[in-house]
């Protein structure tokens, strides 16, 4: 399995990296920009990623217009609904309107709030049925 851990704060990119590593390969990304820079990169090495943690409150582009950009380029390259890269929001923010709207749109699979846990990650990976 291939992840994307997209997060400004080095401490966060550190535990989820350590989190996720048992279960497959961990790339980072610091920003939204370079968010959009290595999915597209994972398209052309034909490389994707299973999911990408994607946090909302990061310099630069944020995690929401990253968002949008990553689904407006699916969109351009005719990806299937099904093939669509699964996006789990990480956030300490309190913005729950954007967060459910994304989630009403089916732009992403699931939210964490921060701070995140081992266990909190596992259940959710469990419950999107990534792992067993």
């Amino acid at each position: 399995m291939r992840f994307l851990i997209a997060d400004d704060v080095k401490i966060n990119r550190i535990l989820m990296e350590k989190f996720l590593s048992p279960y497959g390969n961990c790339v980072i990304a610091k920003d939204g920009n370079e968010t959009i820079k290595i999915v597209t990169e994972s398209w052309n090495d034909k490389k994707t990623f299973d999911i990408i943690f994607l946090d909302i409150g990061m310099p630069v582009l944020d995690g929401l217009g990253a968002l949008k950009k990553i689904r407006s380029l699916e969109q351009m390259r005719n990806t299937k609904d099904i093939d669509k890269i699964k996006v789990i929001i990480t956030t300490a923010q309190g913005d729950k309107s954007n967060i459910v709207e994304a989630l009403s749109r089916g732009n992403i699979a699931a939210y964490l709030m921060k701070p995140i846990t081992k266990q909190k990650l596992i259940d959710e990976l469990k419950k999107l049925k990534l792992i067993d």
